[in-house]
């Protein structure tokens, strides 16, 4: 229960992020709003369960999906709108397998991508708001690789 409110949270935070709310909200690509709904509830739970609670197995990538970080064990056979897109730009662990993106992107926080949300409604517009802020450890092949990977779906 927690984590699904935190999801819809994230959804409300987005569309305050709007000058007029819902209207402009409508018209963001679904894989844009799911993913960042996604990784406001992996990233407010993660803090809820991993320093507050001491339970470091919830964002422990290399134990099994049954330990709550469901997000690390995606796939694109689970869903193509509900992706850990945003949680591969934060995050430090790259999930890479088959039907998984090559996620070799880190180094953009929350707060950071949460400025770029004002101006991206689809992945084109990700991807240019991603580049201009971009971390110097990244390349831009390895940025182009795991956007492309999610315009595939």
């Amino acid at each position: 229960m927690f984590s699904t409110t935190i999801h819809e949270l994230g959804h409300a935070s987005h569309i305050n992020l709007f000058s007029v709310d819902e209207l402009q909200f409508m018209f963001v690509d679904k894989i844009i709003r799911e993913s960042w709904a996604n990784a406001v509830e992996w990233h407010i739970t993660r803090i809820e369960y991993v320093m507050y609670l001491h339970n470091t197995n919830y964002d422990n990538p290399s134990v099994s999906p049954n330990s709550g970080d469901h997000m690390q064990w995606w796939t694109s056979a689970n869903s193509h709108k509900y992706t850990p897109l945003f949680i591969d730009i934060v995050d430090n662990f790259n999930q890479q397998t088959t039907n998984k993106p090559d996620d070799n992107v880190t180094g953009y926080t929350m707060g950071g991508v949460e400025n770029m949300l004002k101006s991206s409604y689809n992945l084109d517009d990700l991807g240019t708001n991603l580049t201009s802020n971009r971390p110097a450890a990244i390349s831009q092949n390895q940025l182009n690789i795991l956007i492309n990977f999610y315009k595939t779906l």
